[in-house]
Formats: C-alpha cells, structure tokens, sequence
C-alpha cells in the first residue's frame, strides 16, 4: 500500500512537471532568440508618446531602476504575460511569445539611462493648449522672455506651486506672441485645466536647456544652477537677475530698457565672458597669495 502511495504521487508529480514544461514549450515555439529591439539613445530622439510617459513615471516617484525597466518594456512594446519566481518573464511583443530573464531586462533598460542621467536637448511638445512653443534653446528669443522663464521655473523648483508651472507654460508656449511678462499671469490661467503630465512636460524641457546652457557657457551657467541641490533656500532672483542687468548695460541705467530686448544667446556670451575673466582673476589673486 505504501509503495503504490509511493507510485500515485511520482506519477502525479511527473504529470505536474510534464504540464509545466509543455506550457513553456508552446510559449518557447515563437521565442526571439535574438532580442533586437530598437531603443531611443537621448532625449531628442524620443516620440511625444514616450516623452510624456517618461514625464509621469517621474511624477509616480519611480525609482530610476522602475522608470528605466517600465520605459524598457514601453518603448518595445512588451507586453508581460507574466513572472516566476525564478526571474523568468514570458512575454508577448509583436505577435511573438518568448521568454527573458531579470538580468536581461536589467541589461537592456541600462541603454535607456541618459533617461535620468543627461537630461538635455529635450523637445517640448509640438502645442499645449493650443499654443506651439518658442524656440526651445531661446535662440532668437528676446532676453526678458529668458528671464521671466528663469524666473518662474525656480520659483516652481523651490516651491512646487503649479501657479508657477503655468506661468513657465504660458513663457514658453507663445510662438508668434509678442512677449509682455504683464500678460502671462492671465495667459497662465489658459493651462491651468491641461493634464499635469503636459504641464510637467515643460518644467522638463527647460531643465534640459538648463543642462545645455552648462556646456555651452560653462564660466556663468554653472551646472548646478537651477537644478535640484540640496540648498533649501531658493535662489535670490531679483538680486541675480539686478546682477545680470548691471554686467550687461555697464552700469548705465539709460540702456537696461535696450538690454531687455537683445537676443538672450548674445546675453548668455556677454555673462559667460564676464563670468570667465571674474574667474581667471580670482585664480591669478589666489596664486599670488600662495608665493
């Protein structure tokens, strides 16, 4: 009696195995072999669809792994039938079933980290609201309308009120509007019903611009400047931007009005020069005293 007990659970067992490995088979008939799927490598060459996926991941507080392996799964369009416990993931994608491992998916999501690494050249959706954006690198874009952008985004950075986001929003998506910063607390109001995902998408962009302005005049623009630190004050912006002005216009007050309107990247060189001659005479000063 003991023996057949013996026999009923090995063949019960064999039957369970026997199920089991059919049904990994069947999912392995179609199997990719060679997973070769075609992913994004930096900001610019994102769709608007993954664009603004990636917008609400970051506003889900994903962790990066999180945001990298379901930006992975989005971008190639896997579908996750389901996982075992043994980090086998069978996976359906263009018709195809086949199965992945952990690490694979690990792997692959590690092509995608310029994601929360380099954000940078990042284009703004084509219209919000029914407004198409300015140049998104502000060549072109008169020097107010960057400083009353500047201005609004760190007031966002510091504080998180979506006041500010929207009025970021209202600077930048006006191409084809002349700019009169007295306008776009009224013009912000237009935003303010858009979903938060497209609004956010803003704060992004200009934080790539941010990030491009590090590099291309590094002396001002240093690149921890308007990017998250972990300084709780926010910036003094009527203090910097007074600044600003003083090196621009030399201290004449009859020529700030002009300064206004000049190109920002013509203002961003004039700083930048500044900024870089401040730099070489603070370091001469430093060698002196060193002697």
């Amino acid at each position: 009696m003991k023996i057949l007990l013996i026999i009923i659970i090995a063949i019960i067992a064999w039957i369970i195995m026997f199920a089991c490995y059919a049904t990994y088979m069947r999912m392995k008939l179609s199997v990719v072999e060679h997973i070769d799927f075609t992913l994004p490598k930096s900001w610019k060459e994102l769709t608007e669809k993954q664009f603004l996926f990636i917008c609400q991941l970051f506003l889900m507080d994903n962790s990066q792994d999180e945001i990298l392996a379901k930006c992975f799964l989005f971008f190639t369009k896997i579908k996750v039938i389901r996982k075992t416990s043994s980090g086998l993931w069978f996976c359906k994608s263009g018709g195809n079933n086949f199965t992945i491992l952990d690490y694979e998916v690990q792997d692959f999501s590690q092509r995608l980290l310029f994601i929360v690494e380099n954000i940078s050249d990042v284009k703004p959706l084509s219209s919000i609201a029914g407004f198409s954006p300015v140049n998104h690198t502000f060549e072109g874009i008169p020097f107010k309308q960057w400083l009353a952008a500047e201005n609004y985004y760190q007031a966002f950075l510091y504080t998180k009120d979506e006041r500010f986001l929207n009025m970021l929003c209202a600077v930048i998506y006006s191409e084809g509007i002349e700019f009169d910063d007295s306008q776009t607390e009224k013009r912000a109001r237009r935003f303010r019903k858009i979903p938060a995902v497209s609004r956010f998408s803003v704060f992004i962009v200009y934080m790539g611009f941010k990030e491009m302005l590090s590099r291309q005049f590094p002396y001002f623009f240093k690149k921890a400047i308007g990017e998250p630190t972990d300084r709780k004050e926010p910036p003094r912006m009527r203090e910097h931007i007074n600044n600003m002005l003083h090196v621009l216009d030399g201290g004449d007050a009859t020529k700030t009005e002009q300064i206004f309107y000049i190109d920002s990247w013509l203002a961003f060189d004039k700083l930048n020069r500044k900024a870089k001659e401040i730099q070489e005479m603070e370091e001469r000063l430093s060698k002196m005293k060193q002697k």
